[in-house]
């Protein structure tokens, strides 16, 4: 398969090259690419995550098992630390 790159793309990858970070252009692509897909992962995972918490939270909501303004904004900080 061929890609073409250009303009910025083609910038970032010649200086990681002449910088000798990387030998080839392969290599970067290859790399970006495993990054890409690692950074859908953990998105897709958080997404799995938060409908989790949603359908638990209709859950308690139909069972009036709700949990006070003080306890969710407990529960916001900690998600911000995790996720912000």
């Amino acid at each position: 398969m061929l890609v073409e790159i250009t303009g910025e793309a083609e910038r970032i990858i010649n200086n990681m090259i002449n910088s000798g970070i990387y030998d080839d252009k392969s290599i970067i692509v290859r790399e970006a690419l495993e990054a890409l897909q690692y950074r859908e992962e953990i998105q897709r995972n958080l997404i799995e995550e938060i409908r989790e918490k949603i359908d638990l939270g209709a859950e308690q909501s139909d069972n009036n098992e709700l949990i006070s303004d003080i306890d969710a904004n407990k529960e916001i900080q900690e998600l911000k630390k995790q996720y912000v």
